[in-house]
């Protein structure tokens, strides 16, 4: 029995309409995992899954290895930043519970406190400050700094009295162009005066024009002002491609009487540091006297 063939029409239109039925299909299994829950399933991801991660670091144990504090970062959908806060753990107890927001927790020596980076309570636009904290059931919480520019770093004194840190300065070389121009009335608005830049490293990777310094500092633990320990056209903590800095927490000797830090301090009065030499150095607290400990210069970190 011979056939008539097919007309090329309808081939081009089965064809056809087997192509939608299939890009149905594909499409509600796309939307049928993309709806399905995580756990137990693979599908890709997606924008959404990188919003819900988060992170943690920075785990502190306590004095007496009970507990775990440590930081954890997740990201606010809406209002678009960053949000850090402090948990703490019970190994093997079952309790595990956000503490407090802030940051680079340290536990006292004897356990009973904790010093953290948080909001400052007077205004939180303005920064961070360091807080103390009580680990007891009372919870008493102290602002210890006010006013300082970005501390972090915490490090506590042997004997818990003090509490070490690192903190910005402003930089005291920075000045401007006064150029004269002649009729400018003397409340006019005009568009100010250029900056004077006599420095080779004055920008720093994904940071900008760096204006300050960091230095190293000293509070004590019920509140006070804090004291530079390092003034000077320097900075305290080893700087790499792409930051500012790469940390470098203070180290206090076991006696209080000293701490170690890395940092910057040029040889010679009035030279350049270079940002990728560093050195370890130990400055007595009493009176601020500082001593390189290295001989070979390098890229020290701790």
């Amino acid at each position: 029995m011979s056939h008539s063939p097919i007309p090329l029409k309808q081939v081009l239109a089965a064809a056809l309409a087997f192509l939608m039925l299939t890009a149905a299909l594909m499409d509600g299994k796309v939307r049928a995992e993309d709806e399905a829950p995580i756990v137990g399933t693979r599908r890709a991801l997606s924008i959404v899954d990188w919003l819900d991660w988060e992170r943690a670091s920075d785990a502190q144990i306590s004095p007496d290895g009970r507990w775990i504090i440590y930081t954890r970062l997740s990201i606010d959908k809406y209002n678009d930043r960053w949000r850090r806060s402090l948990w703490i753990l019970a190994p093997g107890r079952g309790r595990h519970e956000e503490l407090v927001a802030g940051t680079n927790a340290r536990w006292s020596p004897d356990g009973s406190l904790i010093a953290y980076i948080g909001a400052d309570t007077d205004d939180e636009e303005r920064g961070t400050e360091i807080f103390v904290r009580r680990m007891d059931d009372s919870a008493t919480t102290t602002q210890v700094t006010h006013g300082a520019d970005h501390p972090r770093n915490i490090a506590w004194s042997p004997d818990g009295r003090f509490l070490a840190f690192r903190a910005r300065v402003p930089r005291e070389d920075e000045r401007r162009a006064i150029l004269p121009v002649p009729g400018r009335p003397a409340d006019a608005k005009w568009t100010a005066e250029p900056d004077v830049i006599d420095r080779l490293h004055y920008r720093v990777d994904r940071v900008g024009r760096v204006r300050w310094y960091t230095h190293l500092f000293i509070v004590p633990v019920d509140g006070g002002t804090p004291r530079d320990l390092t003034p000077g056209p320097y900075d305290v903590g080893a700087r790499a491609v792409g930051a500012i800095d790469i940390g470098s927490t203070p180290e206090w000797t076991p006696d209080g009487r000293h701490i170690v830090f890395t940092g910057m301090i040029p040889d010679k009065e009035g030279a350049e540091p270079d940002p990728f030499i560093s050195h370890i150095y130990m400055v007595r607290v009493a009176d601020g006297k500082i001593r390189r400990m290295t001989s070979t210069p390098g890229f020290w970190v701790r």
